[in-house]
């Protein structure tokens, strides 16, 4: 979605009035205001996936081992060899374990 909305954001900046005699020429505020639009949409569905995203990860439980190290990956940004120095285990073993994981 971020890929999209940079997209849309360099079209909305490069669309620049087209100068000449012709009544309603260019049409070129109709492309701005749809780009807009959608621009304006993506970022609410980024903010809304966000919100989901930080709900879910604060639904885990920090005494379930396994999604202690989830959380430590997705909401602390811990590197997984970072997770396995911590917990004492090998960096294959934590990231299997938590693929494996259902939650």
């Amino acid at each position: 979605m971020s890929a999209k909305l940079v997209r849309l954001e360099s079209e909305a900046y490069k669309v620049t009035p087209k100068l000449n005699d012709t009544p309603f020429g260019g049409g070129d505020s109709d492309k701005v205001g749809n780009i807009v639009s959608q621009i304006t949409d993506i970022k609410i569905d980024i903010q809304a996936l966000s919100l989901k995203r930080d709900m879910a990860l604060n639904m885990l439980s920090r005494e379930i081992f396994e999604e202690n190290c989830i959380y430590m990956r997705l909401k602390l940004h811990y590197s997984w060899a970072k997770i396995a120095a911590l917990v004492g285990s090998s960096v294959e073993g934590i990231k299997k374990m938590c693929y494996r994981y259902s939650w």
